[in-house]
């Protein structure tokens, strides 16, 4: 893979994530400028889940595309329309009506995105996952910036839609320039093409190894099939609930000296931050699956064991909260995108390649629960034992990244 072709495919996923956090920052803004309450952010997500649902059904279709970026550049595009339409928004079912289009456009750029980059090593990849960390970043931070600098949600989000689309049309030139030159196309198609003789060839040594093993293969494919798709659901989840849930505790247990909106955009960010340089992490240090699922699993009970003996003993600083936030997010960075990586060589790639499109659909499908979750606990003055909740999460999750594993043949895993 070109350095070139790497640079670009990095700020695709950049310029994808930049309207991911979008929800969780403007929220308190939208509902006093629409009048509608907390039920109504879990609708929106909701209807944001059903757009990328369907996004992801519809793009296995498209995965055998030549110019799979392209396709990408017009998700990104379907993205800054809805940002557009959410700042034109003056009523509750615009706002509905715009998510469904942002959900489509999430969905359709990361299902995308993992059928271009599912051939590639675990370092590329990790590397390559790096910039949608840095786009849920970027988007958070410029949406805040804009609303402490006196704009209003509005006007944020349009200024962010314009820069999504300035950065679509740049990508959308150079990746047109490449193609002229033919050299990175041709590059890939080669590489793609000796990647599926090789694999064919495994594949038949593997099945003529197993002779009359067939059941158990496909008996093997259905569990790691629900346990990897459970992973890729709990991971967004625990992702969603380490960036947002410290705000509702602080705000249950204590006067926090912060308003609630920027403890949550402060959340997200370190989130960001922690789960990009997990995913560099993982892409310098170049583990085999397992053992890295091994080790971010390990690492994510041990943060979240730490914080529920901090909140036994007393209240924790915003400090140690914004820490425990940053490590949650190193410590599942690198899980979605090692999903993605599976193959069973003794399955055709059609198989592989259905199971891999559906990933995203349960990896987005988190924002779903999300709200409900924090906001009974919440209610019922429990927020504190969020953490718990996680930790009960992150075991369930540990269990089924080794289901996974125990489901490959031994040089898969």
């Amino acid at each position: 893979m070109t350095g070139f072709y790497i640079i670009v495919t990095i700020l695709v996923f950049f310029a994808a994530a930049l309207p991911v956090s979008i929800l969780s920052v403007i929220w308190d803004e939208i509902s006093v400028n629409l009048t509608v309450g907390v039920p109504y952010v879990a609708i929106l997500r909701a209807l944001i889940v059903l757009g990328a649902a369907v996004a992801c059904i519809l793009c296995e279709k498209l995965k055998e595309r030549q110019y799979v970026l392209d396709l990408v550049v017009i998700a990104v595009c379907m993205e800054a329309l809805s940002l557009i339409g959410f700042s034109l928004s003056r009523v509750f079912w615009n706002l509905a009506l715009w998510a469904v289009v942002l959900g489509a456009g999430m969905g359709m750029s990361l299902t995308l995105l993992c059928m271009a980059v599912v051939r590639l090593s675990t370092a590329r990849v990790m590397l390559l996952f790096t910039g949608s960390a840095a786009g849920v970043f970027a988007g958070a931070f410029l949406l805040d910036r804009g609303i402490r600098s006196g704009h209003s949600w509005r006007t944020s989000c349009q200024f962010l839609a314009i820069f999504q689309i300035l950065l679509s049309l740049l990508l959308f030139l150079i990746l047109r320039m490449a193609i002229r030159k033919k050299h990175s196309v041709r590059f890939l198609e080669e590489r793609r093409r000796e990647y599926l003789r090789r694999r064919e060839s495994d594949r038949k040594e593997q099945t003529g190894q197993d002779a009359g093993a067939e059941d158990r293969i496909e008996q093997n494919y259905l569990l790691r099939m629900g346990a990897a798709y459970l992973a890729a659901g709990l991971t967004g989840f625990l992702l969603l609930a380490g960036a947002l849930w410290p705000q509702n505790y602080l705000v249950t247990v204590s006067e926090a000296g912060m308003t609630d909106s920027s403890f949550t955009v402060y959340g997200i960010l370190l989130t960001a931050a922690g789960v990009l340089c997990g995913r560099a992490a993982a892409a310098a240090v170049r583990l085999r699956s397992g053992l890295l699922h091994a080790i971010c699993s390990s690492l994510l009970i041990l943060v979240l064991l730490l914080e529920l003996i901090l909140q036994r003993d007393s209240i924790p600083s915003q400090t140690v909260l914004f820490a425990c936030q940053f490590l949650t997010g190193a410590a599942l960075g690198p899980v979605f995108p090692q999903l993605i990586l599976i193959d069973d060589v003794r399955l055709d790639r059609d198989a592989e390649n259905s199971f891999t499109s559906l990933l995203p659909a349960f990896y987005l499908s988190s924002i779903l629960v999300i709200t409900p979750v924090s906001r009974a606990l919440a209610g019922s003055g429990s927020a504190g034992h969020f953490a718990l909740w996680m930790l009960a999460g992150a075991v369930v999750l540990a269990g089924a990244l080794l289901a996974v594993s125990k489901t490959l043949p031994r040089e898969s895993r």
